[in-house]
């Protein structure tokens, strides 16, 4: 909060377009139903969600699946997500970039997904040893590294320059909701099954695959003038 306060009275407007309506005379604030309103936005914001379950549902879940699997206790669990932190710190440095350049967002989005619903799968076709987290966890988490750049990438390009600042707090939004939904699911499942998050985690990403084929099939066009 006191960061917020400081940017609205230090930072200043840096946008040109804002700074033309505002000497315009006119309303600077766009309204959010512009927002989604335009075509193919509805379920690009949807897939924030979606994906928010799936990542939420691979942090929350780690430390109990450890400790009823493994009889990990928490020192052995912040090891495992320290793990985790490095490749997620080194796709981010070193691949997302590349990465979009070579195959674009869609494509990348859809690589990260297949390695999150491959470490998935991992643990739950594998026999649960310590080789199993080691390898499995830091595939799911770190997939979905790719995700959510992808997403704001695309958020960014297929919304006009000056509706950009809506659009990315509307997908935080969304996002916020995935957060929300996922941790509270998995829980309620992982009682009865231990298994059962890491379906709904493959469940939720291949909906974010059958998007992204529909998107590439259709060959969407990302800027919006």
């Amino acid at each position: 909060f006191p960061a917020m306060i400081l940017t609205a009275i230090f930072v200043p407007e840096t946008s040109p377009h804002k700074q033309a309506v505002k000497e315009e005379g006119a309303d600077p604030i766009p309204h959010w139903t512009t927002v989604i309103r335009q075509p193919g936005q509805l379920l690009l914001f949807a897939m924030f969600i979606i994906t928010a379950v799936g990542q939420s549902i691979s942090f929350s879940i780690a430390p109990f699946w450890a400790n009823a699997m493994l009889n990990w206790d928490a020192e052995m669990v912040g090891y495992l997500m320290m793990m985790a932190g490095v490749c997620v710190f080194f796709l981010q440095m070193f691949a997302v970039g590349p990465l979009f350049k070579s195959v674009g967002e869609v494509r990348a989005l859809m690589i990260g997904v297949a390695v999150h619903i491959a470490g998935c799968l991992i643990l739950v076709c594998c026999a649960p040893t310590t080789t199993t987290a080691v390898v499995g966890f830091p595939l799911i988490m770190g997939g979905l590294t790719l995700a959510f750049p992808a997403l704001n990438s695309l958020v960014s390009r297929r919304t006009c320059k000056n509706l950009q600042g809506t659009a990315l707090g509307i997908s935080n939004g969304f996002s916020a909701l995935g957060r929300i939904a996922g941790p509270v699911a998995a829980g309620t499942v992982f009682v009865a099954n231990t298994a059962a998050p890491f379906f709904i985690a493959i469940f939720a990403g291949g909906l974010v695959l059958l998007w992204a084929a529909f998107e590439i099939k259709n060959k969407h066009k990302a800027p919006i003038s």
